[in-house]
């Protein structure tokens, strides 16, 4: 479930989608010949939702991780491909931090060292808020503009639900959603200038 796709620099496909027997993400990459595993996203004990984006030959991914071994909440987590010790945050508790607000929809977009996710917390609440933070290297992520504590984007009371993320050739990034208040339904982009 949830398959997500991109396009690498060579014109392949890379494709994303939650393995619901093994619990978690798997991303396979088309070599022009045959599809070829791009490796797992996530941990134990449930990885879901997952988001990807390529630049060059570099898979970005980021998705929703279920607690496990102590760990109490779900937790927004990023990463890159290939492997090895290049994780920007896939340790709990991740990008959405130790909060009660429930995480979901999380997205990834990349041009260059752009990197930004976001995501969208309580969405069936009148307080919900939509998230977004920057990737400044290593571990280390910043909201921008107080973008990543509530009331997140969006400073409308109404719930709010994360549509998609895009970001520019200049790095900066977009985001677009729909927000529901009286039984109103409204969408809203918003663009972050300067970022």
């Amino acid at each position: 479930k949830d398959l997500v796709m991109d396009v690498d620099a060579a014109g392949f496909p890379v494709v994303a989608w939650t393995d619901l027997d093994l619990l978690h993400i798997n991303c396979m990459r088309w070599n022009g010949t045959t599809w070829a595993s791009a490796g797992e996203i996530g941990t134990g004990p449930y990885a879901e939702k997952p988001s990807i984006a390529c630049d060059g030959s570099t898979i970005y991914a980021a998705w929703l991780q279920y607690p496990g071994g102590g760990d109490w909440y779900v937790s927004v987590q990023a990463t890159r491909i290939p492997g090895g010790p290049m994780a920007l945050s896939d340790t709990y508790p991740g990008l959405s931090g130790l909060t009660n607000a429930s995480p979901s929809s999380p997205k990834i977009a990349v041009v260059g060292t752009n990197v930004f996710v976001a995501w969208s917390t309580d969405e069936d609440d009148d307080y919900a808020a939509i998230r977004l933070k920057q990737w400044t290297g290593g571990t280390n992520w910043f909201g921008i503009d107080g973008s990543d504590v509530w009331p997140g984007i969006v400073k409308l009371t109404g719930r709010k639900r994360l549509g998609d993320l895009a970001v520019n050739n200049l790095g900066q990034p977009f985001v677009g959603g729909e927000i529901t208040v009286q039984g109103l339904q409204w969408t809203w982009q918003y663009g972050v200038v300067g970022a």
